[in-house]
């Protein structure tokens, strides 16, 4: 039975339901009840029973009525209300309504369409910043009216832990608080790089404190008991005790439940087995007032000791006068059991009584429990209890970079922008203005929260302070501080700010370190300023601000076209975000404390601001961004290719390019000189690959790259969007000398683990079967639940020592960075795509495949993608079914980039989803059926192929390999060899697994084979007498295959492509009925037997499967088709009719071939054997024909006409007694009917008439 609870807004239900229904009962005066009839448990989220989209849209709309409401009437309340707890209500009910939301949104993405998605989240978290902002007012609201007292925490969502406290969520959701994955100790971070979000559970200062309902009662099993302390929570949904102590007393394991475990910040559970146990807990006076419950074992109630009640009676002692509280003094235990809202109701009957404004007393089986904040402790008490939780933000940072990596190139990218980013944008075109030479833009603010805003003073020189004790004890640091400061002042990209007080204008104190990067031969120290630095319940200027639209192009997009021209290069924008001027209106909230004597920083500190835009605010991207794209708009006319490279190839402050000449790339480089030039946005460290562009250069004056880290002793590193460049050699390579810095000076630990992965910069995925391995030792780590700093087993730290070790040949590694397919003589260009399993992991790899007019063909490497085998086990089947649709998203990304998407095909070894990719989606699970039915959107069935197993270069990434195999792994780099010269025959297999994927009313259906040896022809070809009709009919068969498979229809007339499709089906189908044999044997052994007819023509078998033979002609600079005709029989309809097609498109008689008149009529008509003998019997017949056509005209017709003699028309015959037809209304005589003359009579001439 459920209870509730009365607050200002209504009741809250805490508790379980029962199996009828909801029953509602209050703990309340008679005249205080209501009458509640039962609540039929239809209502969806609460018995967990899964609503449809509607019904669940409809639910969250009124959600959010409700909670505009409220939200509206807030802004009167926030003005007027003073009183503490009023305020304090509307925050947690504030809470609870985002957090219904939160659940009305969660279910809603379970059940629409993946195509919405998208759209509702964008709604969704528009929505939910409005409810933020609100809730943050209510916490600056009560701050200021309770100054010494603590308000409640707003927690920045950008800084949200990553895992440390966990959520336990079963049907329905509860929460745990896990405290043995949170014991980091506190800390004071001196940068941001780390920072600690805390989580109150019980505070004390030296004037008051929050107390928590806490009771002291005995537990006891069979003989056994012991005293222990519990606390009440109704923010966890089940109950918990501490292994320890359920040791102790020797509680029974009545049974085990798997729950699901979310950790904070996390968006996918781990499951879990918790041991249940009962156990009885009683009221230590007495024994009869007991409780038995089942809980949950876990190994930490609260890492934290929370301290029992400790105020001084006297104060209340009006109040608490006969009342026996149920924690006392003497009570100095640790938390052992925790009632959650599964008992709450069971242990508090519900009765509470005030105390004071902000202290309540509630009534339990246990006596009563003291809520809310006290006066003065009687004793000295520590300032807090609370358990705190240190993240370290570079890690998180580190893991969310390298999990977008993982991303790129197969999650779909947005290039919309939603309303809220259009009006962002629209603001700041509005605003921005070009003064002096130089643009000048505003910062982006949120509604009302400039006025608002903290200078955050306090923080900034505490921060301030600590680096001048550094720069007490290393003198050096300061020196390389100082002249970087200086620098700025010098540049007027800062200024000294000489009355820091302004009266009525925001201002912001900004705390600022020092990163090192040692690796530079220039510039090593850059200063950091921290503009998400805050006070505790106060914004941070990162709060204030929007972070803007995305207007970067797609980082994977712009690697697989740097690599498309022959020339390329890349220059850097110096100072980006420092060339951009900041508006006066904001200046003021880039205050940052400087001193030229930190021995006595106090009385010389200084305060200085921005001029610029700086690097360290979270919308300063979105700002640079859009203020070159509005520049640029200038030049669309004047510069209109050099316009388009820079709006599609500007990167942050990198520039890329690419042409076909040096001439054009110089032309291009000048131009993009001119165009930043005006915006005062100087270019330097110009680096290409083309020592003669390079040359051009240095004759017009460009800044080149020449000051670089050095990695060898002639070897400049250059960097491309982070990859590194060697443009010697034109190659991508791999420079790991920090990396392996870094792993000389860690530890075996899971938090190094990780750090070493977030290190590791791969887009592209050259070097995907080498860091595989590390992914696998991550989820390994992650299943064996260690703490971040506990040393991981041998069973994990073998294979990672293995793996670091060969991290220091990874410099061996390098591919060429140019795709070499833009030549003239290249006649065809393809995509393959190939895709594999393991149980450990899956992925997929894309080759290029470049043919030549020379008949000479090429492959390369462009790109791969690897995952994990999810932690969910799945069959090898579903695994293979996962790697082909990273195959078909890979490939649907690569193949628009490079404008390939008619030349995509696509190779697996598993013969199971061949024959899945090759059926009807419907047919299968839900599972395997919306797998396959992107796979089909995104590509065609028939572009899929079966491959071997060991020729499937995808096997190398699903399984793993050593640094040293990869660098040699031809396989790896070039594909298959027989992706040079032939494709592998797909064999017949034994398929009976198939089925289990099939729904139950589709299992009984026979297998058939795919392959099928004597199958008829599609079309009956006797019955044909022109060779286009053939083509067409046949490709409107195809039409109506692919249109049945399909839910995007092909409609209108028959295209080439159609056309092409056909003419190969026909040509593979007569070659295949005269010369099956042959090709057999060419697909097994690339070979003809030495009895074959047709031997000495030396046939073979192109990468279409169609027969062709080898000439003399292999050397010369004809087509294909020209050098290496198409083989077909002479005894064939369609041979015939494609002689006779072109004998009527071409209007040529057929004789000797020569200069005039070539045999083959078009640069594409297929050749045939024998092709003498055909035009002679088709010379022949013709003339046959000639022949008897005259014969007909000059004898046969001539001969009727002698014998035919014409008669009189005016020959008449008289009627005589005879049986006559007598004419009726039908128009066949058969019908007419049958009558007889019987007597007739003669005229005056003496003839008889009817």
């Amino acid at each position: 039975m459920r209870q509730s609870s009365l607050s200002a807004f209504g009741f809250c239900l805490i508790g379980k339901s029962t199996e009828s229904g909801w029953l509602l009962e209050m703990d309340l005066p008679r005249s205080n009840r209501m009458n509640f009839q039962k609540w039929p448990e239809s209502a969806d989220y609460y018995s967990g029973v899964k609503m449809d989209a509607d019904k669940i849209k409809n639910k969250r709309k009124a959600l959010k009525c409700g909670a505009t409401k409220f939200v509206n009437s807030l802004d009167t309340t926030l003005v007027n209300e003073s009183n503490v707890h009023t305020l304090e209500i509307l925050y947690h009910q504030l809470i609870e309504k985002i957090d219904s939301l939160k659940v009305s949104d969660n279910e809603l993405l379970s059940v629409i369409d993946a195509k919405d998605i998208e759209k509702e989240v964008e709604d969704s978290e528009a929505y939910m910043e409005n409810l933020i902002t609100y809730k943050c007012k209510i916490t600056q609201k009560i701050a200021s009216l309770t100054n010494p007292v603590v308000p409640p925490t707003f927690v920045n969502p950008t800084n949200v832990p990553s895992s440390t406290i966990d959520t336990v969520i079963q049907e329905p959701k509860f929460h745990q608080n896990n405290s043995d994955k949170t014991t980091s100790n506190s800390r004071k971070e001196e940068s941001d790089d780390s920072v600690a979000s805390v989580s109150s559970c019980q505070t004390e200062t030296k004037t008051q404190r929050v107390l928590l309902q806490t009771a002291s009662v005995v537990a006891r099993y069979n003989k056994q008991f012991r005293n222990c302390r519990l606390l009440a929570d109704t923010a966890a949904q089940r109950s918990f005790v501490e292994r320890k102590f359920s040791r102790l007393l020797k509680l029974p394991v009545i049974r085990k439940e798997k729950l699901s475990v979310y950790s904070f910040g996390d968006t996918s559970p781990v499951e879990k087995m918790f041991n249940v146990i009962k156990i009885r807990l009683e009221n230590k006076d007495d024994p009869n007032s007991y409780l038995e419950i089942e809980a949950l074992e876990t190994e930490k109630i609260s890492a934290a000791h929370i301290p029992p009640p400790d105020i001084d009676i006297s104060i209340y002692s009006k109040h608490l006068k006969g009342l026996k509280l149920a924690d006392t003094t003497n009570s100095d235990a640790n938390v052992s059991v925790l009632i959650g809202a599964d008992n709450y109701y069971d242990v508090m009957t519900g009765r509470i009584k005030r105390i004071s404004r902000k202290l309540v007393a509630a009534e339990s089986l246990y006596g009563w429990c003291l809520i809310g904040i006290s006066g003065p402790p009687n004793k000295n008490s520590s300032d807090s209890f609370a358990m705190k939780v240190v993240v370290e933000e570079d890690i998180s940072k580190q893991l969310e970079a390298f999990w977008q990596l993982e991303n790129l190139g197969i999650e779909p990218v947005n290039e919309n922008l939603n309303c809220k980013d259009n009006k962002i944008l629209q603001k700041f075109e509005e605003n921005i203005q070009f003064r002096d030479g130089r643009y000048v833009v505003k910062l982006p603010w949120k509604d009302n929260l400039k006025e608002s805003l903290d200078n955050n003073y306090e923080t900034a020189h505490e921060r301030f302070s600590e680096l001048c004790h550094k720069f007490k004890s290393d003198q050096s640091l300061y020196t390389e501080y100082k002249n970087v400061v200086d620098s700025y002042v010098e540049q007027n990209i800062v200024e000294r700010v000489p009355n820091s007080n302004v009266v009525g204008v925001s201002e912001f104190y900004l705390p600022h370190r020092a990163v090192i990067r040692h690796d530079r031969v220039s510039s090593k120290l850059r200063i950091v300023f921290d503009a998400s630095s805050h006070k505790r319940g106060k914004f941070s200027l990162n709060d204030s601000l929007h972070i803007g639209p995305n207007l970067y192009p797609d980082l994977f997009q712009l690697l697989l076209s740097f690599q498309k021209h022959p020339i390329a290069f890349t220059v850097d924008i110096k100072q980006a975000f420092l060339n951009v001027e900041l508006d006066y209106s904001d200046k003021n909230v880039t205050k940052f404390f400087w001193t030229d004597n930190p021995e006595s920083f106090s009385e010389s500190l200084e305060v200085l601001r921005f001029n610029r835009v700086l690097f360290g605010i979270n919308s300063s991207p979105f700002l640079l961004t859009a203020t070159i794209k509005y520049h640029l708009k200038k030049y669309s006319s004047l510069f209109p290719q050099t316009h388009e490279l820079l709006n599609k190839f500007v990167y942050v402050d990198d520039v890329l390019g690419g042409q076909s000449t040096v001439a054009s790339a110089c032309t291009t480089s000048v131009e993009c000189v001119q165009i930043f030039s005006e915006a005062n946005m100087p270019l330097h460290k110009w680096a290409t690959n083309s020592a003669e562009l390079r040359e051009l250069w240095e004759k017009n004056g460009f800044s080149i790259e020449t000051s670089s880290n050095s990695i060898g002793q002639n070897m400049i590193n250059y960097k491309v969007l982070g990859i590194s460049w060697d443009t010697d050699r034109d190659v991508f390579y791999f420079d790991i000398e920090n990396l392996l810095s870094f792993i000389s000076k860690g530890t075996d630990t899971k938090r190094f683990l990780l750090q070493v992965a977030g290190r590791i910069f791969d887009p592209l995925g050259l070097i995907a079967p080498y860091v595989i391995r590390l992914k696998v030792l991550i989820q390994n780590v992650w299943e064996m639940g260690l703490l971040w700093d506990q040393e991981m087993p041998q069973i994990v730290k073998k294979p990672f020592k293995e793996w670091c070790h060969e991290l220091k040949d990874l410099h061996l590694v390098s591919i060429p960075r140019f795709y070499d397919f833009s030549d003239s003589n290249v006649v065809d260009v393809q995509l393959h795509s190939f895709s594999d399993s393991s149980k450990k992991a899956y992925g997929t790899v894309i080759y290029f495949r470049v043919v030549r007019t020379d008949g000479t063909i090429s492959t390369s490497f462009v790109t791969s993608k690897s995952r994990v085998a999810p932690l969910k086990t799945l069959s090898l089947p579903r695994l293979e079914l996962m790697g082909a649709l990273l195959s078909a998203r890979l490939c649907d990304k690569v193949s628009k980039t490079l404008k390939f998407e008619k030349s995509c095909f696509f190779h697996t070894d598993s013969f199971i989803f061949y024959h899945w990719i090759q059926g009807e989606p419907f047919r299968f699970k839900p599972f395997v059926k919306n797998r396959i039915e992107e796979i089909q959107k995104l590509t065609e069935p028939s572009k899929w192929h079966h491959c071997p197993g060991k020729g499937n270069p995808a096997d190398i990434l699903s399984r793993g390999i050593s640094v040293r195999e990869l660098k040699d792994s031809e396989l790896w780099w070039h594909g298959p060899p027989w992706l040079k010269q032939f494709w592998p025959k797909i064999e017949k297999q034994n398929l009976s697994s198939l089925n289990l994927e099939l729904k139950s009313n589709f299992r009984d259906i026979s297998q058939n084979d795919v392959i099928l040896e004597n199958r008829e022809k599609l079309l009956n070809i006797d019955k044909f007498s022109s060779y286009l009709k053939l083509l067409r009919v046949t490709a409107f068969v195809f039409r109506y295959i692919y249109n049945t498979q399909n839910t995007l229809k092909k409609r209108g007339a028959v295209d080439t492509e159609e056309l092409k499709k056909s003419e190969e089906y026909w040509i593979k189908e007569i070659q295949k009925e005269t010369y099956g044999s042959e090709i057999i044997d060419l697909e097994k052994t690339q070979k003809v037997s030495d009895c074959s007819k047709i031997r000495s023509l030396v046939p073979y078998l192109d990468d279409r499967q169609i027969l062709r033979i080898k000439g003399r002609l292999d050397e010369s600079e004809l087509s294909l088709d020209e050098k290496q005709p198409i083989l077909l029989p002479q005894n064939s309809k369609f041979t015939e009719l494609l002689i006779l097609r072109e004998h009527t498109k071409n209007f040529l008689q057929y004789g000797r071939k020569n200069q005039d008149y070539p045999l083959h009529f078009a640069k594409l008509v297929s050749e045939v054997s024998n092709r003498e003998s055909l035009i002679k019997r088709k010379q022949y017949r013709t003339t046959l024909l000639k022949h008897f056509g005259n014969k007909w005209k000059t004898q046969y017709l001539l001969d009727l006409k002698t014998v035919y003699h014409f008669k009189s028309l005016n020959i008449h015959k008289d009627v005589k007694v005879d049986d006559v037809l007598v004419e009726g209304s039908s128009k066949s005589k058969l019908l007419w009917d049958l009558g007889t003359i019987q007597e007739t009579f003669q005229g005056r001439d003496g003839h008889v008439r009817a």
